[in-house]
């Protein structure tokens, strides 16, 4: 297979289903018209988001680390493109879904069998820790920092297998004298027309505050240097989780959570193990080893920009938590993994969308009419919510008349949200009888287009919504 990553366009790809959505990015699952048993996860990017708050750094950095990255336990990244309005990562697809649904799974499992308080078996904590820190070992051993490890972010291949992934708040260790900034990467080339002295920045603080604030290493909290360290932390909260099913540290808010550990760090409020893992003493060990409150007393921490990355992580692997393991040598991505995704969960490759047209912009996500002149009580009926909204209705119908053509009569009126790249506008939705579906903003009454009316024209409505409104309309 052959593709020049320098021509990409979405018009090369039919686009499916959101498989995830964060701060400044969408992830959608997409395949190569031209090699359809290709999939592919694009991370989608609007450029003037990036810009206007301040993501520049972040995208940068995520980019110039997964092609920096190779290895068996972390995602690949395949392609990058642009277009005028967005930026386009084409990393490899991972259909096994996030390692915390895993988790959740097997302690909804646990509890309809009336076992409470666990999740995860220890063989499988095990094998699943062990990818995870073989991953974290390399790279740490390339000088980068994931910052936000979390089961979130460790996804699950169609064999069960582990990748890191979400390197979007990850760090490149400086070494020693050199500026900490990318090399050889514009931001002009990456966000088309920011200006380039944004290239020259200074990276961020490193005790500044990234991650997740139940996986969130204490000198972190405590604006301190950050170093692989809280990495090592992050793993020790996520065996945890896998043998639990619940965070070590949750509050009820984030403030709170940030007093949990930082509690269990000045011993005046210690973490205290619950049977599933007490029951285990070597698991024990271990989370009571990475959840060390000085960053240099935890397994790995030896790791440093000058330090010898492998004497770093013999102490963690060599811990009894870990018999029957040979880092390094293949061995865990030769077994069979504890867990075989189902293959009928995966993404469908049914009902994608073409590229070469917005309409995948729009067709990923269903859009559902909701009609706002519908009364909210639940407690009325829709015969008693008709009378009421009878006349208000008719008023909202008549406003917009001035979008109909002569001897055109408005069937259906509703408001819905129109969703192109990673935003969504609200729009009012009018079919007529001729048929002809017209939409239009209807704060500025202005007239936006005409949707083509078709048989296959791809739309879902409310039909409780829909019925309501067209009986109450004639």
């Amino acid at each position: 297979m052959r593709i020049n990553p320098n021509k990409l366009t979405t018009g090369d790809f039919m686009f499916g289903q959101t498989l995830g959505e964060g701060a400044y990015a969408r992830v959608v699952h997409a395949k190569l018209k031209e090699y359809p048993a290709n999939q592919f996860a694009i991370k989608i990017m609007e450029k003037n988001h990036i810009k206007k708050e301040n993501k520049v750094k972040y995208v940068m950095m995520e980019k110039a680390v997964l092609a920096k990255l190779n290895h068996s336990f972390i995602m690949r990244l395949l392609y990058t493109f642009q277009d005028s309005s967005n930026l386009y990562m084409c990393m490899e697809m991972l259909p096994g879904g996030e390692l915390l649904h895993y988790i959740l799974k097997r302690r909804r499992e646990k509890e309809a069998a009336g076992l409470f308080g666990e999740a995860c078996d220890l063989a499988a904590t095990q094998f699943y820790i062990g990818e995870i820190v073989e991953g974290i070992e390399y790279m740490h051993r390339e000088k980068v920092i994931h910052r936000d490890m979390k089961p979130e972010n460790v996804l699950l291949t169609a064999s069960g297998h582990i990748k890191i992934g979400d390197f979007g708040t990850a760090m490149v260790i400086k070494e020693k004298g050199s500026r900490s900034r990318m090399k050889n990467l514009s931001v002009s080339h990456v966000v088309g027309d920011a200006e380039p002295a944004e290239a020259e920045e200074e990276d961020e603080d490193r005790g500044s505050f990234v991650g997740t604030a139940e996986y969130v290493s204490p000198e972190i909290l405590q604006d301190m240097e950050v170093t692989p360290a809280a990495d090592m932390w992050a793993i020790g909260c996520i065996v945890y989780q896998m043998l639990y099913g619940k965070p070590a540290f949750r509050g009820e808010s984030e403030y709170l959570t940030f007093q949990n550990i930082i509690t269990h760090c000045d011993a005046s409020q210690p973490l205290v193990f619950p049977a599933c893992i007490s029951l285990h003493p070597t698991a024990a060990s271990l989370i009571s080893q990475l959840l060390q409150a000085e960053a240099s007393a935890r397994y790995g921490a030896e790791v440093a920009a000058e330090a010898d990355v492998e004497s770093g992580f013999r102490s963690i692997t060599k811990h009894p938590f870990f018999d029957g393991i040979s880092f390094g040598t293949g061995d865990l991505e030769s077994r069979q993994a504890p867990h075989q995704p189902d293959p009928n969960s995966f993404p469908s490759t049914d009902n994608m969308f073409d590229g070469s047209s917005d309409d995948w912009q729009m067709g990923v996500e269903p859009t559902f009419l909701s009609c706002g002149s519908v009364g909210s009580d639940p407690a009325l009926t829709a015969h008693v919510q008709m009378q009421m909204d009878s006349q208000r209705m008719n008023a909202e119908k008549d406003k917009f008349k001035l979008f109909l053509e002569e001897g055109e009569q408005q069937v259906l009126c509703a408001a819905t949200f129109k969703r192109k790249g990673l935003f969504s506008k609200k729009r009012q939705l009018i079919l007529t009888d001729r048929p002809r579906l017209i939409y239009a903003d209807a704060d500025k009454m202005e007239l936006k287009g005409t949707i083509p009316w078709t048989p296959s024209f791809p739309i879902s409505v409310n039909i409780v919504s829909y019925c309501y409104h067209l009986s109450a309309l004639q």
